[in-house]
């Protein structure tokens, strides 16, 4: 997710031909379970409507958007926080089939993002972008590689005529590439991704660090995947969950060159993923596991190089998803069970981070056993 500190950093850095400085390494501290301080808690937040949501973004505390589905099946659903309540605001359809937006980028009042696909005639998923110019939702074509499915995931603008959006493509399952689009003002162009000699991987999210430093985050069919665009191409990079085993990123969120966050899960260890770049390489910052099964980090939002909230789930005996959510601070994490709203499966999804301590969380709660019925689930985190 494009928090709201480096909006400003890139404008600075725009308008002085200047790039943002590295933040040092703070070290790297052992994981450890803290209370919360007094006064400050997860609360759930009711809506009307909807099934699911995938992601949330703030130009301000008080101008909020977040973006997924309304049913599952036909229809996108966008809702906007004014500082007071959140309300549904209409969003066009494409075609009669499946449709469901990922990922929401809220640049600027008049200026926000949201992708993920619509359904051909054909069954086949197809790219979907619709922006918002501070009046209403359009639908802005865009980009497919081929005839087969095409999915973005991840959008993040550097400005109004400068946007990267992320996913994957492929003819069929476990075949897919890496997807990157570009928004010119005008247009959304197809972008080479880095090479790897055919090896399959999925782009989960998108990042801006500066004009010329964008970093995407997803993973292989064995091991975490980074890719980072320096202002001419896209190149791959190593980063320090893959030399711990094999692990899946899912989000990406940056301040500043050194306070660059992604976070994940081990395949094949019951245990989440949090990693930061430095400004020299990745090190990992892992957060403290809860139980013996899965823990799952889907949504990040930096703050800093040492403040940083992450959220997603933690299974429990019986195979039942709970909401986690995951503070880092004074050089560890804070873990928080935030409230479940049903006794079935509850997930977060995203997060957006308007301060240390003004922070939204979304995603979905299950309505039965099956997950098949959903509504949306809101949190927030105040002191």
């Amino acid at each position: 997710m494009f928090t709201l500190a480096v909006k400003f950093l890139i404008l600075v850095a725009m308008a002085f031909g200047v790039t943002v400085a590295p933040v040092a390494d703070a070290g790297t501290a052992r994981p450890v379970v803290q209370r919360a301080r007094a006064g400050c808690s997860w609360k759930p937040v009711g809506i009307t409507g909807g099934s699911q949501l995938h992601s949330v973004s703030a130009v301000t505390g008080s101008d909020i958007w977040a973006v997924g589905n309304a049913n599952s099946v036909g229809k996108p659903f966008a809702i906007h926080y004014d500082g007071s309540d959140w309300k549904a605001v209409p969003m066009p359809t494409k075609g009669s089939g499946r449709i469901d937006l990922y990922d929401v980028d809220a640049f600027s009042k008049k200026n926000v993002w949201a992708v993920g696909y619509s359904t051909d005639g054909n069954g086949h998923r197809r790219t979907l972008t619709e922006h918002w110019n501070g009046t209403s939702w359009k639908i802005v074509p865009s980009a497919n590689k081929g005839t087969g499915n095409n999915t973005l995931l991840g959008v993040a603008a550097v400005s109004g005529s400068h946007v990267w959006a992320v996913g994957y493509w492929g003819p069929t399952a476990g075949d897919e590439g890496p997807l990157i689009e570009h928004w010119d003002g005008t247009s959304w162009r197809l972008f080479p991704p880095a090479g790897l000699g055919g090896i399959s991987r999925w782009l989960e999210d998108v990042a801006v660090v500066a004009p010329s430093n964008i970093v995407a985050v997803g993973h292989t069919p064995s091991n975490a995947h980074i890719e980072r665009y320096d202002g001419l191409r896209w190149t791959t990079e190593v980063d320090a969950a893959m030399q711990e085993g094999s692990a899946e990123l899912w989000a990406v969120s940056a301040t500043s060159a050194g306070a660059l966050w992604a976070v994940g899960d081990f395949v094949y260890q019951p245990k989440p993923v949090a990693e930061r770049y430095t400004g020299h390489g990745w090190v990992l910052k892992p957060p403290t596991n809860i139980g013996a099964k899965p823990n799952e980090l889907e949504g990040v939002s930096a703050l800093s190089a040492t403040s940083a909230f992450a959220v997603g789930n933690y299974t429990v005996s019986g195979g039942t998803r709970r909401a986690l959510a995951e503070r880092f601070a004074n050089g560890s994490w804070t873990t928080f069970k935030p409230p479940n709203a049903t006794q079935f499966d509850n997930e977060l999804e995203a997060v957006a981070a308007i301060s240390a301590s003004n922070v939204w969380a979304v995603g979905y709660t299950a309505k039965n056993a099956s997950g098949a019925s959903r509504k949306p689930l809101i949190e927030h985190f105040l002191c």
